[in-house]
């Protein structure tokens, strides 16, 4: 129907954003935000192609934080914003991947002319000749590629990594979960992400989940064959599906701290949005005469106001952590200073303007503190990396220095 362009209704992910061609849609509704303006300006694109047609978008928001985005992400736009595209300079999981591309496709080559292959991507243009080379050398001290009378080719540890399935695994530069069959005798109930099955085995929170509207608690797991074998239960927890954290910008963040101290009403507000935007107003009042807005919050601590976001407080968080103790907890919008990081309001300003005056942090604080704010595995080819290129590689995913900067600059 939607082939024939007859009226229907599409429900889809991101996926009709990245790179499927379809012009021809009456109306985008974007449940919640998307979380960056470009995104936002790539699904309301899908409309108004047609002659004497207007793009439009319809938000529908199921919480107050994703409302209050959604509306910063208008305001933006409005305002002639849009994010920078910002290519890797510095991308070693994709030169990994290459490199192991290459030895597939030359059935090995001399170590001479690995780089000549690579000249000029500018995904590389970062790593210095030793960095690159240390790749290298990395990856054949761990077996990945192997040193075949002086041809570099593919290593036995490569092949145990990504030769799995004719090498399907190294075709893709990001991977797709694994998921396990649920079956119930010989009756199929549906699949589970695996990362979730092996969490619950681990933790022993009763080996039972919810699937297909019921209650389901494991019998045995065949991971070779991936498959999960359960039997009725009464009780179970909601199965999980992994994904990283969503980040937003500093610039996003910004938009919303703007609205908040805003008293403007948008024309594309609904009733129901005003009456929000309202109460969210009301609620962040006290950041209009606060230039390091600090609250307490229940379970004792202290909740910094950043509006920074979530890679930017990842940083703060780890470095307060590292300096005052305690732990932290990361939002976009917030830092929560607990136990003793939280304790005193005077340590907190005085590590704020220390930072400051030490022009911190800077690059080799975000990869001293990297690998204690990644939650998740930022590229399947982590296990191709020697230490020091790895923990490069994730303060570039999940920390900003410039946003770190500029929420401690604003906070003094």
């Amino acid at each position: 129907m939607f082939a024939e362009g007859q009226n229907c209704v599409i429900v889809a992910t991101s996926a009709m954003e990245l790179g499927i061609d379809i012009g021809d849609l009456d109306r985008v509704i974007q449940i919640d935000s998307p979380g960056a303006v470009s995104s936002f300006l790539q699904r309301m694109g899908r409309t108004g192609r047609r002659a004497n047609a207007a793009s439009n978008c319809t938000f529908l928001c199921t919480e107050q934080e994703g409302l209050l985005e959604a509306c910063a992400l208008v305001h933006l736009f409005r305002k002639g914003f849009v994010e920078a595209v910002d290519p890797w300079r510095r991308a070693s999981h994709v030169l990994a991947h290459q490199l192991m591309a290459l030895a597939l496709q030359q059935s090995g080559l001399p170590r001479s002319d690995v780089f000549a292959w690579l000249e000029g991507a500018s995904a590389f243009a970062g790593l210095s000749v030793d960095e690159r080379l240390s790749v290298v050398d990395y990856m054949l001290d761990q077996g990945i590629l192997a040193d075949q009378d002086g041809l570099i080719a593919f290593g036995p540890e490569g092949e145990r990594l990504f030769g799995r399935r004719n090498f399907q695994e190294l075709y893709a530069v990001f991977s797709t979960p694994r998921l396990v069959t649920v079956r119930w005798g010989a009756r199929e109930i549906g699949s589970l992400d695996a990362q979730f099955l092996m969490t619950l085995q681990e933790k022993n929170e009763g080996s039972a989940f919810t699937l297909g509207g019921r209650a389901w608690t494991v019998s045995a797991v065949d991971w070779q064959r991936g498959v999960c074998a359960v039997e009725p239960a009464h009780n179970a927890r909601a199965a999980r599906w992994p994904g990283r954290p969503r980040f937003l910008s500093y610039e996003v963040c910004q938009g919303m701290r703007q609205l908040l101290l805003d008293s403007a009403i948008d024309p594309s507000w609904s009733r129901r949005t005003r009456e929000s935007m309202a109460e969210l107003r009301a609620e962040h009042a006290f950041l209009a005469d606060n230039a390091l807005p600090l609250t307490d919050i229940a379970d004792g601590g202290l909740r910094w106001w950043t509006f920074a976001g979530g890679r930017a407080n990842n940083l703060l968080a780890r470095m307060f952590e590292a300096e005052l103790g305690g732990k932290c907890a990361v939002r976009n919008t917030s830092i929560d200073l607990l136990g003793s990081a939280g304790h005193s309001q005077v340590a907190v300003r005085q590590f704020i303007r220390q930072l400051g005056e030490q022009g911190r942090p800077n690059a080799a604080d975000a990869e001293k503190h990297a690998q204690g704010a990644v939650r998740s595995r930022v590229s399947k080819f982590e296990p191709c990396l020697p230490p020091v290129i790895l923990q490069r590689l994730w303060a570039d995913s999940v920390m900003d220095v410039v946003g770190a900067r500029a929420a401690l600059n604003a906070a003094r």
